[in-house]
């Protein structure tokens, strides 16, 4: 999964009611910390 790609799954995460779910599913897999600069 490239970066961009990461990206825009959490642009689609961010546009649900529930992004906060995303991002600790995000932050246990260790995505957000490749998403993040």
């Amino acid at each position: 999964m490239t970066g961009e790609r990461i990206r825009l799954e959490l642009l689609k995460a961010m546009s649900l009611d529930t992004p906060s779910v995303c991002f600790r599913l995000m932050l246990e897999t260790g995505l957000l910390n490749q998403v993040l600069p």
